[in-house]
């Protein structure tokens, strides 16, 4: 009994030592709200959604305390979001074909992922960025139009963080770096050595499998039930698998209760038609709670991720309960896989 105990704590755990990063928080609901009012003053709301997207991938960067630091991590934030954006539009169409190549994409980067730390953060948002925007701008064979709102909501999303940012550093007291432990440098001769001597081994390819694999079980779902959101499986695959495997994963157990609560939030949030100002409003404020919350508890985190994926999957139009009670299915179903998974490779990784 103890360890469920142990596991729900863990699920649970706010840390209060963490400081309010409120510029983060302001930057990211600006660059998400901001389209979106742009779209509600142009009376082009759901092109604002599409727009809004930007300034969510952009939104996976922090300020900083050095403004060449945040402006080079936002540079390291754009590269997967561009080459993710135009792949989702250049497979818009989703048939069987195209999403084959999609989980091809998300293996080679997956596999890549496995080179150094830094490239296993930009490979995991290319898979990431990949899957939410094919949902968000899929179906739209040869229109180039998203491409271009997408663009520019990062921009605006990027030019939010750089002057927040810089404001911040401007008002705040200089802290007193800490010192830094010396540590021997990784060269890329050794880095490449031990990455090729991984691939010699099941362990080195045990992430590609479970991710690649999970995500070809989401694809036939999704095709063999069009007519419900099981691309929603995919989604949580793609969040749930991590490189180290672990029986029952906390973040696990965090995204399937997240979901459901924000499943129900989203249900009453956008149960009736919002103005476009209101729903410009929600979005904005979802995405500096998203911000807030993604590094102190990822149950909180979810709780208002869902509906903000839910804003922008659904342009805002009130979903049924049906729709709601699909994704939450998926969010069990993608779950399931994980741990499935998990299980089935427990033991390679080392």
């Amino acid at each position: 009994m103890e360890r469920p105990r142990a596991h729900l704590a863990a699920a649970l755990h706010w840390p209060a030592d963490m400081p309010f990063d409120w510029a983060h928080a302001l930057a990211a609901g600006i660059g998400m709200g901001g389209p979106v009012l742009v779209g509600a003053a142009t009376g082009h709301v759901e092109a604002g959604l599409v727009a809004s997207l930007g300034g969510l991938m952009m939104s996976a960067v922090g300020t900083l305390r050095d403004g060449r630091e945040q402006a080079f991590e936002l540079g390291l934030a754009a590269i997967p979001a561009a080459l993710a954006t135009i792949a989702a539009w250049l497979l818009a169409e989703r048939s069987i074909a195209e999403d084959a190549i999609v989980i091809l994409l998300v293996a080679l980067a997956s596999l890549a992922g496995g080179y150094s730390r830094e490239a296993a953060i930009v490979t995991t948002r290319f898979v990431l960025f990949l899957l939410v925007a094919g949902g968000a701008v899929g179906n739209r064979p040869h229109d180039w139009h998203p491409v271009l709102l997408v663009a520019g909501g990062a921009l605006l999303g990027a030019a939010a963080s750089m002057i927040l940012g810089a404001i911040e550093r401007a008002v705040s007291k200089p802290a007193n770096p800490a010192p830094h432990a010396p540590h021997r440098a990784v060269t890329h001769a050794q880095r490449r050595t031990h990455f090729l001597r991984a691939l010699r081994t099941l362990a080195g390819w045990q992430y590609t499998i479970r991710l690649a694999g999970c995500l070809a079980i989401a694809t036939v779902l999704a095709h063999a039930w069009p007519e419900h959101h099981m691309y929603w499986v995919a989604l949580t695959v793609a969040l749930l698998t991590e490189r180290a495997i672990e029986a029952l994963p906390v973040k696990v157990t965090q995204r399937a209760l997240g979901t459901f609560i924000g499943v129900l939030i989203a249900h009453f949030v956008f149960a009736w038609t919002l103005s476009a100002w209101w729903l410009a409003t929600v979005v904005g404020v979802l995405a500096a709670g998203r911000a807030m919350l993604r590094t102190r508890n990822y149950l909180a985190y979810t709780v208002v991720m869902t509906p903000l994926v839910i804003a922008l999957l659904d342009a805002g139009r009130p979903p049924d309960w049906a729709v709601l009670a699909d994704r939450a299915l998926a969010t069990l179903i993608g779950a399931l896989l994980v741990l499935a998974a998990n299980a089935a490779f427990r033991g390679t990784a080392k």
